[in-house]
């Protein structure tokens, strides 16, 4: 019995070595794919907190409270964005992830009062007049790139991956951006976007990562500087949930409607 024993957790060993090794060895894009797919909810998933915009070293500041609520639907994510007072009330991105085809975004603005659909040419132009691009709302998709793994590293206290990744479509303002990646969480902890001269002229960065439930780890902050605009958008987190949430919400017909969320 002891020499079964021993057997029996002598070839757990192995297969944990192995799974280990087969994860160390993850192309670049194997290990996009894993940030994509972990972290998600099929129930859905609920934050609130203050988006501030400020320029680089002081200066004027304004704040926004801001709800986001995600699902994921087989595989593929389903976000809506809205930002809930000052003059920019109501205002509400949705990103519908869509398989093989380019992603849907649709931007309401209560002024408009009708949804306007985001169209490729405008992935990278910014969301209304914040740091964050409607690309970094969920705009892009895996396939938009080509990747190459780099030597992982430690970033402060993560344990990382580090790859870099090339825009296909040859009109991006961008050469690539490298992503370095906690291993623990596969949460994005930094992001560099080099512009075509070489030079990098954004930065995204995530950090205070909070579990919220068995499966879900969420950043609490993201700060995204343009260096060449000197001007910052933070997000701070105050609020994480995991719950069911109404699909309904995620029509582009509806999204003057009210949330129970908010």
């Amino acid at each position: 019995m002891r020499t079964k024993l021993i057997s029996t957790l002598t070839a757990a060993l192995l297969i944990a070595a192995g799974a280990v090794y087969a994860q160390d060895n993850m192309s670049g894009e194997q290990i996009a794919q894993k940030v994509h797919d972990t972290n998600k909810s099929s129930q859905g998933i609920v934050l609130k907190g203050k988006m501030t915009l400020a320029g680089v070293g002081g200066g004027s500041s304004e704040a926004r409270s801001m709800v986001l609520l995600a699902y994921d639907n087989a595989g593929l994510s389903n976000g809506i964005f809205r930002f809930t007072d000052s003059s920019y009330r109501g205002t509400t991105m949705l990103t519908i992830e869509r398989k093989g085809q380019e992603n849907l975004q649709y931007l309401f603005l209560p002024s408009v009062g009708s949804p306007r659909q985001i169209e490729g040419s405008d992935r990278e132009k910014n969301f209304v007049d914040t740091d964050f691009s409607n690309e970094d709302l969920g705009g892009s998709r895996i396939s938009d790139y080509t990747y190459n793994r780099l030597p992982d590293r430690k970033a402060g206290n993560y344990d990382c991956y580090m790859i870099e990744r090339f825009p296909k479509n040859k009109s991006s303002k961008y050469s690539k951006h490298v992503v370095t990646i906690d291993k623990a969480t596969m949460i994005p902890v930094d992001v560099q976007f080099y512009a075509k001269s070489g030079r990098v002229v954004k930065t995204m960065r995530a950090s205070n990562i909070k579990q919220i439930s068995a499966n879900i780890r969420v950043p609490m902050n993201l700060q995204v500087v343009d260096i060449e605009k000197r001007h910052q958008t933070v997000i701070d987190v105050s609020f994480a949930q995991e719950k069911n949430i109404n699909r309904g919400y995620f029509n582009r017909n509806r999204l003057n409607m009210q949330w129970a969320e908010q």
